[in-house]
């Protein structure tokens, strides 16, 4: 792990246990045991650490989502893992991406909401492909609108960490998946529901 992922990591779990508002130069130095000067020299600032952090959830999420869609099978089965996939990367880093992409949009950097818009845009472009790949092999309703589909299989996962978050305690995730599996795919499935494969 080379410094800078080092330092990435320790303001991810910063962020994931005290927000963004506890995320400052002054606690990461602290929190890594070094000097503020230290930390300058590998991020110049607390825009710069969020930056960091942006690239950070684009280069380990679509390495995630990517390894579910290797493992081959049908358009339907690529989706399915994804959305497991996806829930379990959230679950393991605590919901910090939605906690970025939050901060990102109150701050008001239109260079940063750029950089965070093209990340989710590309996340939705790679369901969107598998939703006109299952057009294709019969498995999905061709009046399904391949754009809207992919909001809807984003906004699952972002629902499910956002009750993950606001819950006193944890939420049986893996229990409901396979009944928000069953909500998707009987608002996309062409005929019929496709059965649910377990995993």
């Amino acid at each position: 792990m080379s410094r800078n992922q080092e330092i990435l990591s320790v303001a991810r779990q910063i962020v994931a246990t005290h927000g963004m508002e506890g995320l400052t130069t002054k606690t990461l130095s602290r929190a890594i045991g070094v000097s503020e000067g230290a930390l300058y020299r590998h991020f110049g600032s607390k825009r710069d650490i969020l930056v960091g952090l942006i690239d950070e959830i684009e280069e380990t999420l679509f390495q995630t989502l990517e390894e579910a869609q290797e493992k081959g099978g049908s358009p339907l089965e690529k989706l399915e893992r994804m959305l497991r996939s996806h829930i379990s990367y959230t679950e393991r880093r605590r919901g910090v991406s939605f906690i970025v992409i939050s901060e990102v949009l109150l701050n008001g950097d239109s260079q940063l909401r750029q950089r965070m818009r093209a990340v989710i845009e590309r996340y939705l472009r790679m369901v969107e492909a598998l939703v006109v790949e299952g057009i294709g092999a019969g498995e999905i309703n061709p009046a399904i609108n391949g754009d809207a589909a992919a909001l809807v299989f984003f906004g699952i996962v972002q629902a499910t960490v956002t009750l993950r978050h606001f819950a006193e305690t944890e939420l049986p995730t893996s229990g409901r998946f396979e009944s928000l599996w069953h909500v998707f795919t009987q608002g996309v499935g062409a005929g019929q529901m496709s059965p649910f494969s377990g995993g």
